[in-house]
């Protein structure tokens, strides 16, 4: 039986999935990309709040708050399934995108917010992807304010 989820309302999160293994040979620069679009389209369609993003060959990181009664389920369904769907009209494959639900991380401390916004940066330097993080064309910083959650 699997563990259910830790919601909080209004709540920062760590959320992070892989990629189903299946799919890996066709992650390239046009699927990174519409995966950043499908997740900008999340931050307009539920109103959230992102920190920092990094999309990898083979999975993704995102540190994100949910707004009011905003569900992270909810927000997390719409980006892997608007993904899925349009990845496989791409590859004209079915199935999931995805090798298993997504984990999250309540962010309760401020301390907390920093080492994942790290983490998360560092992630493409770490994979010797570059040497600096800026430099990688598939990770962003959306709100650098890392004061408050």
């Amino acid at each position: 039986m699997r563990r259910l989820r830790q919601l909080k309302k209004g709540g920062m999160y760590y959320v992070s999935s892989n990629f189903h293994h299946g799919i890996l040979e066709y992650i390239d620069e046009g699927v990174k990309n519409m995966l950043l679009e499908i997740i900008y389209s999340a931050v307009e369609k539920f109103h959230i709040t992102i920190k920092n993003l990094c999309v990898m060959d083979t999975h993704f990181h995102i540190e994100i708050k949910t707004i009011g009664d905003t569900n992270l389920s909810d927000v997390m369904k719409y980006i892997k399934q608007r993904f899925t769907q349009w990845l496989n009209r791409r590859i004209g494959k079915k199935g999931t995108a995805w090798e298993d639900r997504f984990f999250s991380r309540i962010i309760e401390t401020i301390r907390a917010l920093i080492k994942v916004f790290n983490y998360i940066k560092d992630d493409s330097v770490k994979a010797g992807i570059v040497k600096r993080p800026e430099d990688y064309k598939y990770y962003r910083v959306l709100d650098e304010n890392l004061t408050t959650l």
